[in-house]
């Protein structure tokens, strides 16, 4: 990647964390929801994902079990429990 390239990307992260600092967890968690449909982590969309990824952690959510130090799964929906810990929405009861 050349280097405007890089620095596109870095303009990127940057705004997006930005914006997205402005939300409460609730929103972020929506977020973070709606980018479980999505696939790829590519460009401005991996920029995306990372910044939401720091903007949750700073919100004061436990994020472990859907990331570490290098990872950041969004294969599952999540919700918020009492510990302020996301938890993996894994399966869907039929009523």
């Amino acid at each position: 990647m050349n280097n405007s390239s890089n620095a596109l990307l870095d303009n990127y992260y940057e705004q997006s964390k930005a914006d997205l600092s402005k939300l409460d967890k609730y929103q972020l968690v929506n977020i973070f929801n709606r980018e479980t449909s999505h696939s790829g982590w590519g460009g401005v969309h991996g920029s995306f994902l990372w910044a939401l990824r720091e903007c949750l952690v700073e919100a004061g959510l436990d994020i472990s079990e859907v990331a570490d130090k290098h990872t950041f799964s969004l294969k599952y929906p999540v919700f918020i429990d009492n510990d302020n810990k996301l938890v993996q929405i894994k399966e869907v009861r039929k009523n």
